[in-house]
């Protein structure tokens, strides 16, 4: 009979024998219920030497990359070594780098500086007027602001 809410007892223990039959079965066979299930995947060759290729290709990537980092490390040694060796000046730095101007250059360029300060300190100032003509007009005198006589 079938009970309240659940499946026919009779049905469940078929169900049950079935599946220790199923377990009996595998236990003399020596067959694991998880191999059972897992396919035999064919590879073929070709996929197969596509592989190695990727494969080797990988390989001689990391290669080159241990490689590289040697590389590197020789020349941040050796730079070190440099250092240690010898103390660079800045002005060596520049000469080498031929960023230094040369002592003409740098006279030259401080002149110049040097007149364009004196003509906007002139300019500021009105130094150097005296030199030049006066335009009618152009520096008129002082004069002496009006007076006023106060009420008070």
């Amino acid at each position: 009979m079938a009970e309240a809410g659940g499946l026919n007892k009779r049905k469940v223990d078929e169900e049950e024998d079935g599946a220790d039959a199923l377990q009996k079965k595998r236990r003399i066979s020596g067959s694991n219920f998880h191999e059972d299930r897992l396919q035999a995947v064919s590879v073929s060759s070709s996929q197969e030497e596509q592989d190695q290729s990727k494969n080797q290709e990988i390989e001689a990537a990391w290669a080159k990359k241990g490689l590289d980092r040697a590389k590197i490390h020789q020349e941040i040694c050796e730079l070190t070594a440099r250092k240690d060796t010898k103390v660079m000046t800045l002005e060596d730095f520049l000469r080498s780098n031929d960023c230094l101007p040369s002592e003409q250059e740098f006279k030259k360029k401080e002149e110049e500086e040097e007149e364009e300060v004196q003509s906007k300190c002139e300019e500021g100032t009105g130094a150097g007027r005296n030199e030049q003509p006066d335009v009618e007009g152009a520096n008129p005198e002082p004069q002496e602001p009006p007076h006023f006589d106060s009420p008070f």
